[in-house]
């Protein structure tokens, strides 16, 4: 019996050509699904970091907003920073406290040149310019170190009119200064009569000098540089400077001073012994024995200098002496009561020689100068003068 078979269900019989490519075409079905869930595992991996990563952003952004707005707050508004009130008082104290110390400094330097140049005594003002420079000066620092830790880069409003004020005031003491130091050393190159002295040579230093510190003074106050470091530099400079100065006349000035005090004390009180003598010689009509006749009451200093034996009195006698007057063929013979006062000075004064005035040439003088005096002991050869009186004649002296 015959079985016949239905078309539609039954399976299609393929070729070897058509079976191969539906294989290939599985294949490549199951390989690109592969890789597509492959790729969807990885994107999905992949998106999860980021998502941790913009969670955990905030963190960062929380804290480096913080430092890049800190930044600005210290450099921007120093521009446009307003000068408190006190800093203004302590900025104007500054500048006015080194002013003065330079006037102390200038001062200082002259007496302290004046001395070592010329050789002259000048240690009666050398304690009042140590004095005043020890008191400026460090008063000058302390403002200096306060004020430059508030200094302003840029100065703007009443600080700008303050420093401006001083610079102009020190710039005008310093051309002053270098314009006098240059007419001395033109004058000291031409030898002209006026400036021919050794305090000349002492005026050209000090001004060249303060010339100098003048200068110096102008750039600390004005700061062009813009640097907190000029300041500490100047109050360095100054320091030295002054304390230098300070030494030499502690050693110079100062110390001759000691050494000197009783020639400063005999050029003071000799002339009040010599007019004590002459008191007694008119009164008594005779010279006193010795120093202790005299009255010197009045005078605590010059009784020191005779106590302390820094005056030796050397009584000569006296000498008669004839005026003859022509218009009544009248003479009178005047008495010359002569002695001599012996001093010790160590160190010379002046010129070097005492001065004698005298109307004849005995060489005693009536009065008692003391203008200069070498080193050593000088004897002041002195007389008292009695007139004896004339009957119709009147001797005036």
């Amino acid at each position: 019996m015959k079985v016949n078979v239905k078309t539609e269900h039954s399976v299609p019989v393929r070729t070897p050509v058509e079976a191969a490519a539906i294989h290939s075409l599985a294949t490549f079905s199951k390989r690109t699904g592969a890789k597509t869930a492959a790729a969807s595992k990885r994107t999905a991996t992949e998106v999860t970091p980021v998502k941790v990563v913009r969670e955990a952003a905030p963190e960062p952004v929380a804290t480096s907003p913080e430092a890049t707005i800190a930044e600005p707050k210290v450099i921007a508004p120093e521009a446009h920073k307003q000068a408190s009130a006190g800093h203004i008082v302590l900025q104007w104290l500054t500048y006015v406290f080194w002013g003065w110390t330079i006037l102390g400094l200038v001062w200082l330097m002259v007496i302290v040149l004046g001395n070592a140049v010329t050789g002259n005594d000048t240690s009666s003002m050398v304690p009042y310019a140590i004095a005043a420079s020890l008191v400026l000066l460090p008063i000058s620092v302390v403002c200096d170190v306060f004020y430059s830790r508030h200094e302003l880069r840029k100065k703007t409003g009443a600080s700008m009119v303050v420093m401006i004020i001083h610079a102009v005031i020190f710039a005008l003491f310093g051309i002053g200064a270098l314009i006098s130091g240059i007419l001395l050393a033109i004058e000291l190159f031409i030898g002209t009569s006026s400036s021919t002295g050794s305090w000349t040579t002492v005026w050209l230093y000090s001004f060249l000098a303060s010339a100098v510190v003048y200068a110096l003074t102008f750039l600390r106050t004005l700061n062009p540089f813009h640097s907190f470091k000029i300041g500490r530099w100047y109050t360095i400079f100054m320091v030295l400077v002054v304390g230098v100065f300070i030494a030499l006349g502690v050693v110079g000035p100062l110390a001759q001073a000691r050494l000197t005090k009783d020639d400063r004390r005999i050029e003071t009180n000799l002339s009040v012994i010599s007019s004590a003598v002459e008191r007694y010689t008119q009164d008594k009509k005779a010279l006193p024995t010795n120093l202790s006749q005299i009255d010197v009451s009045g005078s605590p200093d010059a009784g020191a200098l005779i106590s302390d034996n820094l005056v030796t009195y050397k009584p000569e006698g006296s000498v008669k002496s004839t005026n003859t007057f022509k218009q009544d063929r009248a003479t009178a013979s005047d008495t010359d009561y002569r002695y001599q006062l012996c001093v010790t000075y160590m160190k010379a004064s002046g010129t070097g020689s005492p001065r004698t005035y005298s109307d004849d040439n005995s060489g005693y003088q009536e009065y008692l100068y003391i203008e200069g005096h070498p080193a050593g002991e000088v004897c002041y050869k002195l007389k008292t003068t009695i007139a004896a009186p004339v009957a119709g004649v009147q001797i005036l002296r």
